[in-house]
């Protein structure tokens, strides 16, 4: 291939039967593809439009777009740039950057020139949370293997990495019944919280990162929440010239007037946090394309309601900022909302 041609990616999650398009090796989408496409996945999984549109016609190739089946990938060699620093996204679990922040991960690195680089925390699943569990047999560490496997292929859109750390998320730990919480950290996970924060503590260090993005925990999502905490506590140990957001945690955030605000409330007790509209009115398409290769946790989305329903969320931030008189870019039509933190 050569350096300009645009590159396609066949995603894993995928495989063709009798000409026909599954998901997970059992279900059925519909789409069907000709022989020759089906010779062309099989010798690999990158490929160029040109060779796609030579096996496909367009409608074929229009579906298996939308549907996430393939997605583009973005050429770095052409962009030309050179880093203006490090980014440091820290999140929970796989997706959770992509939900809440991916729009400003994509500028921070298209247009801003970062690194980035992403921590996933709780880097253990079970089977018992996996949304298509009653469609598609899998055991704990294959749905493990997944979900790591899709945050890979999501920070690699940005030429970015991914660290996981070996922690098992709530409903593993066997907490799920105190999924949603709001009163600080259970005893029993005081230890690990503890090695969460050390783990951080050396990584922001090594690292040293112009900019630490992390979970507000709105909506009180004990992960979120023991991960915000490990995430403070890791900063207090360390005097750096770093700037920290607080991207706010989709879904949890949306919805809850009560748990929005009161989060936010509690966090002021402690900290100074102001809000910051980061302007992704040219980057929601990339976050779509993000969200779209979590294909596990999506169950019937495909590429264009993502890209509306992201599309809302930021037109509807763009109004609440202006109603509130709070400063935004002039040319912004879209935007994610982030908290700029600070000591009091």
């Amino acid at each position: 291939m050569s350096e300009g041609e645009e590159k396609l990616k066949w995603l894993p999650h995928y495989s063709i039967k009798d000409h026909t398009v599954f998901f997970m090796n059992s279900v059925n989408t519909d789409i069907a593809v000709p022989e020759e496409l089906s010779a062309l996945i099989e010798a690999g999984s990158v490929f160029t439009s040109e060779e796609i549109e030579k096996t496909a016609n367009r409608v074929v190739l229009s579906r298996l777009m939308n549907e996430g089946v393939i997605v583009k990938l973005k050429n770095y060699n052409s962009m030309g740039k050179m880093p203006l620093g490090r980014a440091l996204a820290i999140q929970p679990h796989c997706d959770d950057l992509a939900l809440s922040c991916g729009g400003t991960l994509a500028r921070l690195k298209f247009e801003q020139g970062f690194d980035i680089h992403c921590i996933t925390v709780f880097g253990s699943y079970t089977k018992e949370s996996f949304p298509w569990k009653g469609e598609v047999c899998m055991e704990d560490d294959s749905y493990t293997l997944l979900r790591k496997e899709e945050d890979l292929l999501a920070f690699q859109y940005f030429n970015g990495k991914v660290e996981f750390l070996p922690y098992r998320d709530a409903a593993q730990r066997g907490t799920a019944l105190n999924f949603i919480f709001r009163d600080g950290i259970f005893k029993k996970d005081l230890p690990m919280v503890s090695a969460i924060t050390a783990d951080l503590g050396r990584a922001i260090q090594s690292l040293n990162p112009e900019i630490l993005l992390m979970p507000s925990a709105i909506g009180w999502h004990y992960d979120h929440r023991i991960v915000h905490t490990a995430v403070l506590n890791a900063l207090s140990d360390q005097k750096l010239n770093v700037r920290v957001y607080m991207y706010e945690d989709y879904p949890y955030c949306d919805g809850n007037r009560y748990s929005y605000w009161g989060r936010l409330k509690e966090i002021r007790d402690s900290f100074q946090i102001e809000p910051f509209y980061s302007n992704v009115s040219d980057f929601i398409g990339d976050k779509a394309v993000m969200i779209n290769f979590y294909k596990s946790q999506l169950v019937h989305w495909n590429y264009d309601k993502i890209l509306r329903t992201v599309k809302e969320l930021a037109q509807s931030t763009i109004i609440e900022a202006e109603f509130q008189n709070h400063s935004v870019s002039a040319n912004a039509v879209l935007a994610e909302r982030l908290w700029k933190l600070s000591e009091k």
